[in-house]
């Protein structure tokens, strides 16, 4: 295969078939005779109701709070960032997601199996939470695509792995730089100050890909001014 960047997102996306989405009033699995918690749209009223009902609560709003901070995460790295079960974790995101504070996204491939894990953003009724409790919302343009939405969590694999409670401003992925590295070598994003970051890549897909050696070669150079951080490994334990 010929390197270029974004080959690990575009190995993942070109494994999806199908996204589903679900949130407050889209795509829930509901009985027969059960009706959408939320009908209609989603006023500030409407999540002010269910905090004074305590339908909602103050775990669901560092729930909220932590997905806000880093955008886009999956259940496993909320339960490891949070500290929550994560038995306790997904059950405040299942009430979250049917009371509008969060949305998920799952994709899967041709035989309906998931490709990357099912990853969660703030919704609109989590925007109003937040207001309420004057915290900054961090904006994610709804407009955004499905590939910007697994990079961001795909980089959060390395702060929930690690315990990080705030994303670090040197994190680097080493497909967004391998072009560079092949044709100009690695001296030349040395002196493009490409030293003391902390270079993601997963070698779980450049073994499927096949290019796991030409990987390993520059990113050993790389080693040398930055840490190395395999996604892959990581990602096991989160």
């Amino acid at each position: 295969m010929h390197l270029r960047n974004k080959y690990e997102t575009w190995y993942i996306c070109s494994k999806i078939h199908d996204v589903k989405g679900e949130r407050y009033n889209l795509g829930l699995k509901l009985a027969e005779d059960e009706k959408p918690e939320i009908s209609g749209y989603c006023y500030p009223e409407t999540i002010a109701g269910f905090f004074r009902a305590w339908l909602l609560n103050e775990m669901h709003l560092q729930l909220l709070i932590t997905l806000n901070k880093f955008q886009v995460l999956t259940a496993g790295q909320l339960t490891r960032l949070t500290g929550l079960s994560y038995t306790e974790t997904f059950r405040l995101l299942e009430e979250g997601i049917s009371r509008g504070l969060f949305c998920r996204n799952t994709a899967v491939d041709s035989k309906w199996n998931q490709v990357f894990d099912s990853i969660y953003i703030v919704d609109t009724g989590g925007i109003f939470a937040l207001q309420e409790a004057g915290i900054p919302y961090q904006k994610l343009p709804y407009t955004s695509s499905f590939d910007e939405r697994i990079a961001i969590a795909r980089r959060n694999i390395y702060a929930a792995n690690e315990g990080i409670k705030n994303i670090p401003n040197n994190l680097l992925f080493f497909e967004d730089i391998v072009e560079r590295a092949v044709h100009e070598g690695v001296q030349s994003l040395f002196r493009d100050k490409v030293v003391d970051k902390i270079i993601l890549y997963d070698s779980k897909i450049a073994d499927e890909l096949g290019i796991k050696d030409q990987i390993q070669f520059f990113l050993a150079k790389l080693s040398q001014n930055n840490k190395v951080y395999d996604l892959s490994e990581a990602k096991e334990n989160t």
